[in-house]
């Protein structure tokens, strides 16, 4: 279907976008995750410097990188699963946040502090990146032996 005045097909559009993107519904949770996740670098920079009393501006991107393997990976229960996560994490940090707000903010032991959720998400990040690239290097390689034996 094409828009009046419009030199752009829509179903060629939306099947593009369908095609970079895994699927409308990954899409949008990877999305929404982006969202999230810049939520959790505004929490991550009331949290630390009050908890921790070190922030670096450099923390910021370890909110981001699964968010970008999101986008890498293109599978939509990845991306649900990889939201909720998000969330869960955000609403364990507002807990945190609300608590230093209050004055009630007992220092715990660092493994136990605000951020002690964010290198597990980080780390779970990369070893989903690895066995999607591991697939797909070997998917691509059975194809192409598939080829040369026909």
């Amino acid at each position: 279907m094409k828009l009046a005045g419009s030199p752009v097909n829509t179903e060629r559009a939306g099947a593009l976008l369908v095609a970079l993107t895994g699927s409308r519904g990954a899409l949008i949770a990877n999305v929404c995750a982006l969202a999230v996740a810049s939520v959790l670098v505004a929490e991550g920079a009331y949290i630390v410097p009050a908890a921790l009393h070190n922030y670096l501006t450099h923390d910021a991107w370890g909110f981001f990188f699964p968010v970008l393997v999101m986008f890498i990976v293109r599978n939509r229960k990845f991306s649900f699963c990889f939201l909720a996560l998000y969330v869960l994490l955000s609403i364990q940090m507002f807990f945190q946040a609300r608590s230093i707000y209050l004055g009630t903010y007992v220092e715990t032991d660092p493994k136990f502090g605000p951020l002690s959720f964010l290198p597990f998400f980080f780390v779970a990040s990369v070893v989903c990146l690895m066995v999607y690239a591991a697939v797909a290097l070997i998917r691509f390689a059975i194809t192409k032996l598939g080829f040369k034996n026909n």
